[in-house]
């Protein structure tokens, strides 16, 4: 989808064939009818529900060639799904003529469905231009009966409109004579002729089309050096649009996550989430089924309120048809997501994230009024009882946000405040708000909140709050990285107290900022008198297992089936089919080729026995990805493309039998890997310095990696906050 998630095609939206804004509801389809509310649109971040549009080419066969239906991939790409030939797939231009398409009515669409911007697909994989191009004859102005460019039309529209507009491009390009073949990962490299041509499009987009929001490249795999060329071109054009992060090379504005790909952690940086009306494709498909408009638009909205609430940007797509006209059932479910944002929307777009983010249930957001918290419930528990745990505030009183008079009744128990909402009835989508007024100035106590053991404040990976960047310099490489740690410390006596690091050779030459509450420590953590950690004692190695069969996806951070006490011995996997077989052969310390292709991964298990609780050091060597779990607990998880790199892991054994997975991920090339696992190791000290606690006060402390987008490759890393009489 990276690739298409722009082509949401503009087109889609035109052909919407909805009404303008004058017209009145239809009660029966559940249409928009009234004004929008007014919501602030003054940042990128503030506009946080838009519209995508695939629209090109493709959407003439509509995911039919030659009378097949191509059931492979998104139907945006169907020129490499079916096979068609460069020529034959071009001869589709001259059936190009989409009297469907309506600029003005895509507009009316995207706003009576209460939309901020609109992204175009400018120019797909497949190399059409939906723009007037002094680089190419195969654009809609010159090879096509339509003739007129679509970018400007919709870009002139979004002006009349009130609405932003962006643009998707892709990097990669099927129709260019210096373009790599159609391949299977649409990650290639860009040749030296595509990137010129790629700068001399991108710069005639940001020159003939008035003020661009977002440029929203996709796919290709460039070096750092062209994705710095991209994004300083596009700087010196227009400094305000902002550039989609699959620019490649950590060279964009805001992260875009995987197709239909809703995060599971805390990013530390603008995000959005591209999402398709069918997880099937992002181009107009005529044999989709679609089912009912109701539920989709339920699924769509809930999906706006968990990214809202977590603090992203949702950009969601629609597929007109080859004659341009957006297909009715998308028009239904834009219509009712805007119905809802009508009564509901303050909630969104009038508010901002919260320590409480998304719950299982819903999302909690706080007003931009004061005093006010909007709960989106998605989905009432069965008990109906809500909790806001750590709310410090005193509660005036909770209510539906359409019915005033109905009080909650609010319950506070400790650190903890219940509500029920048993009483209130979920819309038609599924979705109710409650709103929630408290006195003063809103207060938490975080929840990652450290107390000390014997005056001691130990902080480590697993207790920290970790804050996430995705990297990467191609769509198969695209990995989390760990930027930021945050934890919360409530001294329970005042006084002078160290600050203390501990960490391994994986750390060692790793420069980091250190602040705890006001005091700021800029460190590059050295090596220092060495603490040896000895090798464990009477553990017993089981053989190792492999996962069958291979898995070949494209993408690090998939996980297969569940690995929390997994058992070797059964089958497991989502579907139930996966097994393990022995590897009698492979013996710990020795290189072993898991014989991956290239785009592939493996899981690896390993039982180990261990007579007592000990520590055991463990190095793992792998080209390109690998993590690792024990009973569960992920201990690591890094992706370094080639070559080869050997990480060191601190692995607490527990007495008995200990449950070891291995996930070896293949980008390209080399698959060999080796585990040793009776390591002798050093662990360093170091003192940062020196702070000043109040007993009862929460501070906050903090590491952030040397610079933004980086790894601060922490794998067995321990602060620890002393006091200074106890050195």
């Amino acid at each position: 989808m990276f690739k298409n998630l722009i082509s949401i095609s503009l087109l889609a939206l035109l052909t919407l064939q909805c009404s303008s804004k004058q017209e009145p509801e239809n009660t029966k389809t559940g249409e928009a009818v009234g004004a929008m509310p007014e919501f602030d649109q003054t940042t990128w971040a503030s506009r946080k529900y838009s519209l995508f549009i695939h629209w090109g080419l493709y959407s003439i066969p509509g995911g039919i060639w030659k009378g097949k239906q191509i059931e492979k991939g998104y139907s945006e790409q169907i020129q490499a799904h079916a096979n068609i030939p460069s020529d034959e797939y071009a001869q589709l231009a001259t059936q190009f003529n989409p009297t469907g398409w309506d600029p003005e009515r895509i507009v009316q669409l995207a706003k009576d469905a209460g939309m901020q911007s609109i992204v175009l697909t400018a120019k797909h994989h497949d190399g059409f231009c939906m723009f007037a191009s002094d680089q190419t004859d195969f654009d809609v102005v010159d090879a096509t009966p339509y003739g007129q460019d679509v970018v400007k039309g919709l870009a002139e529209a979004c002006a009349r409109g009130g609405l932003k507009f962006g643009l998707y491009y892709s990097l990669i390009d099927w129709h260019h004579p210096d373009g790599s073949p159609i391949s299977p990962s649409n990650s290639d490299p860009i040749s030296a002729g595509l990137h010129a041509y790629n700068l001399a499009q991108v710069r005639e987009l940001l020159s003939n089309y008035g003020p661009i929001d977002q440029l929203w490249f996709d796919m290709g795999a460039p070096t750092p050096e062209q994705s710095n060329e991209y994004r300083d071109l596009v700087k010196s054009l227009q400094p305000e649009c902002q550039i989609s992060s699959r620019v490649w090379n950590q060279d964009g504005d805001f992260y875009v996550m995987g197709d239909n790909q809703y995060p599971e952690v805390s990013i530390d940086a603008p995000w959005q989430v591209p999402a398709s009306m069918f997880d099937d494709t992002w181009g107009y498909r005529s044999w989709q089924k679609r089912g009912d408009p109701v539920s989709k638009a339920a699924d769509k909205l809930h999906s706006l309120v968990r990214v809202a609430g977590s603090g992203g940007v949702f950009l969601l797509n629609i597929g007109p048809d080859g004659n341009g006209s957006v297909v009715p059932y998308e028009v239904q479910v834009l219509r009712k997501i805007g119905n809802w944002i009508r009564q509901n929307g303050l909630s969104i777009f009038d508010a901002q994230p919260t320590s409480f983010g998304v719950r299982t249930w819903g999302a909690v957001t706080k007003s931009n009024e004061p005093g006010k918290l909007y709960v989106t419930v998605l989905e009432n528990p069965q008990d109906g009882f809500i909790s806001l745990y750590g709310l410090q505030n005193q509660i005036l009183r909770a209510y539906p946000m359409h019915d005033p008079s109905n009080e909650l009744p609010v319950a506070k128990q400790g650190k903890n405040i219940t509500i029920n909402v048993g009483s209130v009835q979920p819309d038609s989508l599924n979705t109710s708000v409650v709103i929630v007024e408290y006195s003063g100035d809103l207060d938490f106590f975080p929840l990652r909140t450290i107390l000390p053991k014997a005056e001691t404040y130990t902080m480590n990976l697993k207790n920290a709050k970790s804050y996430k960047a995705y990297v990467g310099d191609k769509y198969q490489s695209i990995t989390e990285v760990n930027d930021r740690l945050q934890w919360f410390l409530q001294s329970t006596k005042s006084g002078n107290y160290a600050v203390r690091l501990s960490y391994t050779n994986e750390e060692v030459g790793r420069g980091i900022t250190l602040r705890v509450g006001d005091q700021t420590f800029p460190l590059s953590l050295e090596k220092s008198e060495p603490e040896e950690i000895p090798a464990p004692s009477g553990i017993a190695f089981g053989n190792f297992l492999l996962a069958e069969p291979i898995y070949r996806d494209a993408s690090f951070s998939t996980i297969h089936g569940v690995l929390y006490n997994l058992a070797y011995s059964r089958p497991w996997g989502y579907d139930g089919s996966r097994t393990f077989r022995e590897v009698p052969e492979w013996e710990q310390g020795t290189p072993y080729d898991l014989q991956l292709p290239d785009v592939g991964s493996q899981y690896v298990g390993f039982s180990m026995f261990s007579p007592t609780d000990q520590i055991m050091m463990t190095t793992i060597t792998a080209d390109d990805g690998v993590a690792f779990w024990v009973g569960g607990e992920k201990l690591l998880e890094k992706f370094n493309p080639a070559p080869s790199k050997t990480y060191l892991v601190e692995v607490p054994l527990e007495q008995g039998n200990n449950q070891m997975m291995f996930k070896f991920y293949n980008s390209k090339g080399n698959s060999e890997v080796t585990i040793q696992h009776d390591v002798v190791a050093a662990r360093y000290h170091t003192t940062a310095g020196n702070v000043n606690l109040q007993e009862g006060k929460i501070v906050p402390v903090e590491i952030r990696a040397g610079s933004a987008q980086t790894d601060l490759g922490f794998v067995n890393f321990k602060l620890e906050i002393v006091p200074v009489e106890n050195l």
